[in-house]
């Protein structure tokens, strides 16, 4: 559907597509691995949490340290994030306190916002910016900063129609 429609779109955008199924990705590794690392030392927990911040983190410095291409860059932080992502999740760490109601959103909209966020990221990227890559400067960062709030309020207003409801059909599929 969507992804195929993606595939055959003529934009350099799309070729962040990889990027994005990594959130896939941390989703398989974490349900195969999750209940087996769960009762791992806390020790260990806490480590390869430590471990995976400091490998996303490395990979941020190299990236703008020495920048190969935005695609490559982008494998580069979209991989190491997903091994801290598959840390925290996997090893069940938990957040704190003050992380709550974001987390608390991620959880009820996280389906939604994964799904929504590239497919309409592309295309209104470029139905707003014609394929111009624009300079580092306040421009961009509106730009940037405006596209992730509408992507967010998009995946909420889905979420309402999808995610909320996802409870009692479980119980209507399950009767």
């Amino acid at each position: 559907s969507v992804a195929t429609i993606i595939l055959f779109i003529q934009t350099n955008v799309a070729e962040g597509f990889p990027i994005w199924l990594l959130g896939s990705l941390i989703y398989v590794i974490t349900q195969r691995l999750g209940a087996r690392l769960h009762a791992a030392s806390k020790t260990l927990r806490y480590g390869a949490v430590a471990v995976g911040l400091a490998v996303f983190l490395a990979s941020l410095v190299y990236t703008h340290i020495q920048s190969i291409s935005w695609m490559v860059d982008g494998l580069i932080e979209g991989i190491a994030f997903s091994l801290l992502m598959i840390a925290v999740i996997a090893f069940n760490v938990g957040i704190p306190k003050l992380l709550h109601p974001l987390a608390t959103y991620g959880a009820e909209a996280s389906f939604s916002l994964y799904l929504l966020h590239f497919p309409v990221m592309l295309f209104v990227a470029s139905m707003l910016t014609g394929g111009q890559v624009f300079p580092p400067g306040p421009l961009a960062l509106a730009l940037a900063l405006g596209m992730a709030a509408f992507l967010i309020a998009i995946a909420w207003a889905f979420s309402r129609f999808t995610e909320k409801h996802t409870g009692w059909m479980r119980r209507r599929l399950t009767t």
